[in-house]
């Protein structure tokens, strides 16, 4: 639940629009539900021997470079 608000709130800061926001991470929610995407991760975790730490991390790194990425882009563009 909190990537999906996380989510949401990144996709919100790029658009300037909460609906549009919350209609993306849906859709790209069922998207990655249909393609098995959390399953995928949950497997290639447990065959590298992932402690749940390890796991933790690996998702907020990816939230966190998200975020930087999305910082970077609104700074270039003046939104900031």
């Amino acid at each position: 639940m909190a990537a999906r608000s996380i989510s949401t709130n990144l996709f919100e800061r790029a658009t300037g629009d909460r609906n549009k926001a919350v209609i993306g991470i849906d859709m790209l929610e069922r998207k990655i539900n249909s393609l098995k995407g959390g399953e995928r991760l949950d497997n290639q975790f447990n065959e590298d021997s992932l402690p749940l730490s390890d796991r933790a991390d690996f998702c907020y790194n990816l939230t966190r470079e998200s975020k930087n990425k999305l910082d970077i882009e609104q700074a270039k563009s003046g939104l900031l």
